[in-house]
Parts: C-alpha cells; sequence; structure tokens
C-alpha cells in the first residue's frame, strides 16, 4: 500500500510503542490527585523504563528508525481516531467532560491535551489518503473532517494553525501529482493561500481576544526574565518559581497597564520554545534547535518518501508548541518519537554480547530498575496523598495532618511543590500557622503563585506580624491586579491597627476599582468598603 513506510510484521518493540502510546492516551484514575495527568505520565515511564531493561536483556541489532512501519502508522492513528470520538461523545454530554470551564477535553485534563493528541494524528491521515485509490480514501477524508471538527469544537485555535500549518506542509513536501500539489505548487495560488491563512488567524485572535491578549501579556514578562539571564537561563523548573514575581513586578512599574484585567495565575508561557530560553538561556534554545536540524538535514539528504509525512507532523508539532504547551503531556513526546524516527537511516547499533556492550547493558538495566522502584514510590505516594486529601476536605484535617507530615518526611513527595502547598494549606486552615509558613517558604522555591502568597500573608497576619503581611498581600494584588481579596485584606488590617487615613485609602481603591466578575464576595466587598467610607468621612466632617 505505502511505498517507503512498509507493511512488516509487528516486532515485540512496535507493540510495546503502541501500547505506552495509547495508555498515554487514554489512562485515568480516581485514585490519584491529577486524575488525568498522573496516571499517564506514570505508566509511560514506568512502560520505558521496563522496555530499556527488556532490550538491555537481549543481545540483537536495534534500527535507528525502528518505528517506521504501516503497522506503527496506522495503529497510532487509530488510537487518534478513537480520542475523536470519545471528544464527541463527550462534547453532547454522554461522558463527563474534566474540566469544569471545558465541554470537550476528552481524557486529558483540558482542551490542550486533546488537541495535542489530533494535531499529532491528522499527518498520519494526510499520508493515508494519499496512498489509498478512489473510494477506499474517502473514509480517511471523513475522519480528518471529524478530527478537524472535533479541534474546532474544543476552541483551539492552535490546533486549528497547527493543522492548517502540516496540512500545507505536506501538500508541498509530498511526491506525484495529487490535487493537494497541484493546488499548492501553482505559484499564482500561493498569494491567495497567504490571505486566507492571514485571515484565518486574524479571525481566530478575535475569537478569543482577551486569552490571546493574555498571553501577550506573558511573552512580555518572560521577555524581562530571559533578559536578566540570557545566555544560561533561570534553571530548570524556573519558571513556575519564579514568574509571577516578575509579573508583580511588571504591573508595579505599569500600574495602569490595559493588561492588568487579563492577568491571572502562570505556570507555563504558553510556548515551549519560550519556557526553554527561560530555563536553559539562548544556549539550550540553540542545542535543541540544532538537534532538530540535524535531524531534518538527514531526512532531506535521504530524500524519501516519508519525509512529507515527517515534515508535516513536525511541523504541526512546532506550531502547536509555539501557542501551547503540548509537551507537558507524554503522547506528544512519543509522537514526536515517531516522526523523527521517520527521518533516520536505517543504519543498525549491535547490541552483542562484548564485554563492553554487556557492562552497559548491565548499567542500563540498573539504572532502569533504580527508575522503576522510585516512580512506584511517587506512584504509592501520591495514591496515599489523595486519600489523605479527600479526607481532610471532609472534615478530617487534624486527624491528617500526621499522615501529610509522614509523606513529607519519608516520600518523593518531599519534592513536589503542589504536595507542598497542599500541605501549608491544610496547616493553615488547622490554624499551624508558623509550621505553614516554613512548609509554604520551601515551596515557593519551586513554585509560586498568587494563592500562595495570599496563604503566606494571613499566616503573618495571623500571628501578628501585620506589616509583613501587608506586604505579601501587596504582592499577591501586583501578582494579579484584578484580584480585590488582597486589597481587602490590607484594608482590614490598617482598619484593624487602627490606621483611618490607610484604611480609608484602601476603601477608596477598593470602591473605585474596575470589577472582572462581578461576583457575590465582589460585591460584598465594595458594600462594605463604601459604608465604611460613607461612615468615617461623614465623621470627619462633623469633627471640622
Amino acid at each position: 500500500m505505502y511505498t517507503q513506510i512498509k507493511g512488516k510484521r509487528p516486532n515485540i518493540g512496535l507493540v510495546l510503542y503502541i501500547s505506552i502510546f495509547t495508555g498515554s492516551v487514554f489512562l485515568t484514575s480516581g485514585k490519584f490527585v491529577n486524575t488525568t495527568n498522573s496516571p499517564k505520565f506514570y505508566f509511560s515511564i514506568l512502560a520505558l523504563l521496563a522496555a530499556v531493561i527488556l532490550f538491555a536483556g537481549v543481545g540483537r541489532q536495534l534500527k535507528l528508525n525502528s518505528l517506521n512501519s504501516q503497522f506503527t502508522l496506522e495503529l497510532v492513528y487509530a488510537v487518534c481516531l478513537l480520542q475523536v470520538i470519545y471528544g464527541l461523545v463527550q462534547f453532547v454530554g454522554w461522558v463527563p467532560s474534566n474540566h469544569s470551564y471545558f465541554a470537550l477535553t476528552g481524557s486529558f485534563d483540558n482542551p490542550a491535551g486533546f488537541a495535542a493528541v489530533l494535531t499529532a494524528g491528522f499527518p498520519l491521515g494526510l499520508y493515508i489518503v494519499s496512498k489509498l485509490q478512489r473510494w477506499k480514501r474517502y473514509g480517511i477524508i471523513v475522519c480528518q473532517l471529524l478530527t478537524l471538527f472535533a479541534v474546532i469544537l474544543a476552541r483551539s485555535r492552535a490546533g486549528i494553525l497547527a493543522i492548517v500549518f502540516s496540512l500545507i506542509v505536506f501538500a508541498v513536501t509530498s511526491r506525484g501529482e495529487g490535487w493537494l500539489n497541484w493546488i499548492f505548487l501553482r505559484k499564482w495560488i500561493l498569494f491567495p493561500v497567504v490571505i486566507v491563512i492571514l485571515g484565518g488567524a486574524f479571525l481566530l485572535y478575535q475569537q478569543k481576544k482577551e486569552s490571546a491578549d493574555g498571553r501577550l501579556l506573558i511573552w512580555q514578562v518572560s521577555w524581562q526574565m530571559i533578559k536578566d539571564k540570557p545566555l544560561l537561563g533561570h534553571g530548570y523548573g524556573s519558571f513556575q518559581a519564579k514568574y509571577m514575581d516578575y509579573q508583580a513586578a511588571y504591573f508595579k512599574e505599569h500600574p495602569n497597564s490595559e493588561l492588568a484585567m487579563l492577568a491571572d495565575n502562570v505556570k507555563h508561557p504558553f510556548n515551549e520554545f519560550l519556557k526553554v530560553v527561560v530555563e536553559f538561556g539562548i544556549a539550550g534554545l540553540l542545542l535543541v534547535l540544532a538537534f532538530f536540524v540535524g535531524i531534518l538535514y538527514t531526512g532531506i539528504k535521504m530524500n524519501v518518501d516519508s519525509n512529507a509525512l515527517a515534515f508535516s507532523g513536525l511541523s504541526g508539532l512546532f506550531v502547536l508548541a509555539c501557542f501551547s504547551y503540548p509537551f507537558q503531556y507524554p503522547s506528544s513526546w512519543l509522537t514526536l518519537a515517531f516522526y523523527l524516527s521517520l527521518l533516520l537511516p536505517e543504519k543498525k547499533i549491535m547490541i552483542g554480547y562484548s564485554k563492553v556492550n554487556v557492562g552497559l547493558r548491565g548499567v542500563l538495566a540498573i539504572v532502569s530498575v533504580l527508575g522503576i522502584v522510585y516512580v512506584f514510590l511517587q506512584v504509592q505516594a501520591e495514591m496515599k496523598w489523595k486519600e489523605i486529601a479527600l479526607k481532610s476536605l471532609n472534615g478530617e484535617t487534624e486527624e491528617m495532618l500526621p499522615e501529610y507530615e509522614k509523606l513529607y518526611r519519608n516520600s518523593p513527595l518531599m519534592e513536589d511543590p503542589f504536595f507542598l502547598y497542599n500541605y501549608g494549606a491544610e496547616l493553615n486552615y488547622a490554624g499551624q500557622y508558623a509550621r505553614s509558613t516554613a512548609i509554604l517558604v520551601e515551596c515557593k522555591r519551586k513554585f509560586n503563585d498568587y494563592d500562595l502568597q495570599m496563604l503566606l500573608a494571613d499566616n503573618l497576619e495571623q500571628t501578628g506580624e501585620t506589616e509583613l503581611a501587608i506586604q505579601q498581600f501587596d504582592r499577591a494584588a501586583n501578582m494579579i491586579p484584578c484580584r480585590f481579596l488582597p486589597l481587602y485584606r490590607i484594608y482590614l488590617c490598617h482598619r484593624k491597627s487602627g490606621n483611618l487615613s490607610k484604611a480609608l485609602k484602601y476603601a477608596s481603591l477598593i470602591v473605585a476599582k474596575q470589577v472582572k466578575v462581578n461576583s457575590p464576595s465582589v460585591k460584598l466587598i465594595k458594600k462594605e468598603a463604601r459604608e465604611f467610607l460613607k461612615e468615617n468621612l461623614q465623621g470627619l466632617k462633623e469633627v471640622s
């Protein structure tokens, strides 16, 4: 059926790949705190480590392009189509969504993961259509249209752009004289195509303008981080640890910025390449680009039929990575490996029984076993975390604090910033403010946001350190300027301490503040501030 991707018998490596990919797309479990992402991640890591142990124990030749097969292509595409069906069934309400704000998330936590799988699978359908004859291709064309329709329903602008680019790249680079080639290889059609793409991009921008402008804010603040450490970056994991402090500094310098209403908690810059530069600097980005350019150059030199599929798939992932966070999901890494495999030569790596190879295989096996043990401990700890978190939510906070402490002392979760945040929040709720502060300060080294600042400020206020609490509330207010609660808490601090002039100042700020979401709590805060101003200003007039 295909000229380059051959229909050979599936070997154990291909079966393992398909199994891991399927798990990375569909696995979910209510036994984890993160019911959608954690099962996928743990399964993928454990399965890959088990595969390393399996192959390390076998003396054989491994091909660099071992994923280059019709079997892999068709089953990966089938898994992507199953995700399409899952999403459509979810959209009509037959299956619940995994997010309260989105009707369609597939088997992921939000539409970003869903769109990443569909975007990665779309070029596979293009390749299959290009190789089938006449009527046989119509079924795949329907599947392709359903895929596009599902991405549109998910309202993933990045996914739509990625699909469009992958379609164009496939048409331009594929061989033969199919209808796609005929359209895109005609010079007179290029200008209308560019106009349509630009017009489409503008419409996508207008569809969710606030969201797009919010990303521009994130990119501006990220640029400030890059300017501080341009060459080597701030280090692994530094974005979620430092970004919100930079956002607070940005709004402190630009208090009247129109972007203030768009600010929110941010854990990712919505651009994978920007994240690389923030954390690893320009040197890190150049290293990544050099790796991909080297493989692309190898593929171009080979000049085989499957290049169009590889270029199309990689371009889709590249576009998606510019506007989203596909590589937060293991399925995207696995599809990236598949597309890169298509560009590698059929060179074989000999894993024989020489002393050197036996030693290397032994080291790989030992490291993998240790990795499996560590991941199993992590899985066990997170499942325990979920159990005690549910009990705490049901009113057993005091009883569960010793269990939290055990996990903190004796499990890999002591390195997990989200566990530290949860533990710190539970300690705050239980009134153990000093211990809560110590845990949250440790968390802040790895993860920092508005909510953590509010907890720290509350701890300080409860322990009588009012001035430090006000500073923390002020920092939280600068992190997300549209929030009312930090200003309200500062107002309360000044009111309790008897500082009438400061209390009046912040009450005035609350009354004058623009409302983003007119929630019941915001209405109550504004009402209280107005009444306070009315009472005290009237009193000041009578005294004078």
